[in-house]
């Protein structure tokens, strides 16, 4: 019976449809990251060509834990339509609370990213955004697998944003 929910986790599929009118909704696997422990994590592609390879490597030290997310060919944005400009990383809480880490910087077809988080067990996806600013993901197209090696599973968490915004706040 394990096995059977295992397997169901790592199915990556949307619950709700990809217009952009209603909420997105996915489930990403999330992991607890012990003191003094790293790991490597892969991104499988959800509606990216099947060459589309990430890997995460993750060192946490202490209370921090660095993220290094490499994404080899990696198509434009802009391929995926509806105004796609970038691709913006993501983690999200056991409890389903989401953060942008940050936007993936293109080097030729690839896209790299390294941020810093305080948070103990998280998951970590990739979305196609109009900009870097996105505070509610719209499109995922690279989530982390079900299983990673020498890490348990924390919880299956549910990626749901009641009102989706993609718009940079005017900042002066």
């Amino acid at each position: 019976m394990k096995s059977i929910a295992v397997w169901l986790a790592m199915l990556l599929t949307p619950a709700a449809g990809q217009n952009s009118a209603i909420p997105n909704v996915n489930q990403v696997m999330t992991f607890s990251y012990p003191m003094e422990t790293g790991a490597i994590m892969y991104l499988s592609q959800t509606k990216l060509p099947p060459e589309t390879k990430g890997t995460v490597r993750l060192l946490r030290r202490s209370v921090a834990i660095d993220i290094d997310i490499l994404v080899d060919h990696l198509p434009p944005a802009q391929n995926l339509g509806q105004n796609f400009n970038t691709y913006v990383a993501w983690l999200i809480s056991p409890d389903g609370e989401i953060r942008n880490i940050g936007e993936l910087t293109r080097n030729g077809d690839s896209g790299i990213l390294h941020a810093t988080t305080t948070w103990g067990a998280f998951g970590i996806f990739v979305t196609a955004e109009a900009d870097n600013c996105a505070q509610c993901p719209s499109i995922v197209v690279l989530a982390n697998d079900a299983c990673v090696s020498g890490l348990w599973p924390e919880r299956l968490a549910t990626i749901a944003c009641p009102k989706p915004s993609n718009k940079c706040p005017n900042v002066f």
